[in-house]
């Protein structure tokens, strides 16, 4: 085996025109099974997990003709290093009923999901996608009510009058 970076030369036996020629290809051995260091653009999975946030927000709250998908937002999306996977939030809201229905049909559209940010983003891997509720549907219930109660118990800003 050869060290990490060190590229090696093979023959390959090819046919051109009506004799045996031989072709040179390099090719890059990584030992052990390494993947490439991704450190390229610090930045790149930042803008890809944007990207197929706007897009998958748009997908669903659009252009999915499922009936039982309700009100969702993207909320947040984590990509893997090596772009083969991505780790998608869902802020849903209504009852937890209507909330398990939205996340259920979403997940079945997984596929339509991942073709349609395909032919959109033109990445040269599409990760696969895996779905969650931000918050569990008993809690995400709750969050209005929590927060009216916050609201109450608050003081109101006094006015301050400067002339």
């Amino acid at each position: 085996m050869f060290r990490h970076g060190v590229s090696a030369q093979r023959l390959v036996l090819g046919r051109g025109f009506g004799h045996r020629k031989l072709y040179r290809r390099q090719e890059f051995v990584l030992n052990n099974c390494q993947t490439l260091s991704w450190s390229l653009d610090p930045h790149r999975t930042d803008r890809v997990s944007e990207s197929i946030r706007e897009e998958l927000d748009e997908l669903i709250g659009y252009e999915m003709s499922d009936p039982r998908v309700g009100p969702a937002t993207v909320s947040e999306v984590h990509i893997s290093p090596d772009f083969r996977r991505a780790h998608v939030r869902l802020a849903l809201s209504g009852t937890p009923d209507e909330q398990n229905a939205t996340l259920a049909a979403i997940l079945h559209a997984k596929q339509f999901l991942r073709h349609q940010l395909a032919e959109r983003l033109q990445l040269f891997h599409t990760p696969e996608l895996q779905f969650e509720a931000a918050l569990s549907p008993g809690l995400g219930a709750k969050v209005p009510q929590i927060l009216k109660r916050i609201k109450r118990g608050r003081p109101r800003a006094e006015k301050n009058t400067i002339s």
